[in-house]
């Protein structure tokens, strides 16, 4: 990743929420290769029940015709 970078830049922001929403904004706008951490996710999910406990699936994992 050091070798890939070609300049650093930076954005005053009041306090450390600031920055952590900006970062974060950032991040979604941008979809950096390296931070996958709060990129958009695209896939379609929903909350299973099984044995009185919810779990969260997404849609290419289960059959939902039955």
């Amino acid at each position: 990743m050091l070798r890939q970078a070609r300049r650093v830049s930076w954005i005053l922001t009041a306090d450390d929420l600031g920055a952590l929403l900006l970062k974060a904004q950032m991040i979604k706008t941008q979809q950096p290769l390296f931070n996958k951490r709060l990129r958009k996710n695209r896939q379609l999910c929903s909350i299973q029940i099984t044995d009185d406990r919810p779990e969260v699936v997404y849609s290419r994992d289960v059959d939902f015709s039955h």
